[in-house]
């Protein structure tokens, strides 16, 4: 049980988004979640079905103007934080191919708990950028902060990390995470459909504490 706080509350600290394959971005706005009117068949999922197989890419990203605040699990100057420095260690919390489910000993990730709750219907799978075969992170552009607006939220600071991972890999294959068409907003079987051009899953972890004394961002809205 411990694990899977754990994981469930590491990922509560990611924030998503989706990429427009190809030289522009889309990133996913928060937002309430959708108003179910009585025809819509929930199964059919509101981002994507959970059907078939989904791979999401998992991109971390660091704020270059934290003054080295401290935080549990991402020490300072690491690229990346610890669980995630090892495949080994990820592989504790989703795997990366289809081998891995008879591979890998560990039972308790997310990819195993999608699997046995969907009654195998659903396989999630995921990698993690990287550059070089290394685990890397986005460092986000300060300056690039300091032109938000005082209404932005997380979705901006998404579109930033996005912009700079394009740049920074303007030949990053995104086919592999673009398997089907995006949000079928629970009105169509989208694991039944092809891919549409745009990933289907993205996961943004921050090295970030919203208790840190010093907020590197102090005129957005980072709740």
């Amino acid at each position: 049980m411990k694990k899977y706080i754990l994981i469930w509350s590491m990922l509560c600290m990611a924030y998503m988004a989706y990429p427009q394959y190809g030289d522009d971005i889309i990133p996913e706005e928060e937002s309430s979640p959708p108003v179910m009117a009585d025809d819509l068949y929930i199964p059919y999922g509101g981002v994507f079905t959970p059907k078939g197989t989904i791979r999401t890419l998992v991109i971390y990203a660091q704020f270059t103007n934290d003054r080295e605040q401290t935080l549990d699990g991402w020490p300072v100057g690491d690229e990346v934080p610890i669980y995630a420095q090892t495949n080994a260690n990820l592989k504790n919390l989703f795997f990366f191919q289809l081998s891995d489910f008879a591979n890998h000993p560990n039972k308790r990730s997310i990819s195993n708990y999608y699997k046995a709750m969907s009654n195998d219907s659903f396989t999630f799978l995921g990698d993690i950028l990287r550059k070089n075969g290394n685990p890397y992170s986005i460092k986000i552009d300060s300056t690039r902060l300091a032109a938000l607006p005082s209404n932005a939220g997380w979705g901006a600071i998404n579109k930033i990390v996005l912009e700079q991972m394009q740049e920074e890999f303007p030949n990053f294959n995104w086919s592999s995470y673009d398997l089907h068409e995006n949000k079928p907003n629970y009105k169509k079987d989208a694991s039944l459909t092809g891919p549409d051009g745009i990933a289907d899953y993205v996961i943004i972890i921050y090295r970030y504490n919203e208790k840190w004394e010093y907020q590197p961002v102090t005129h957005a809205n980072m709740q």
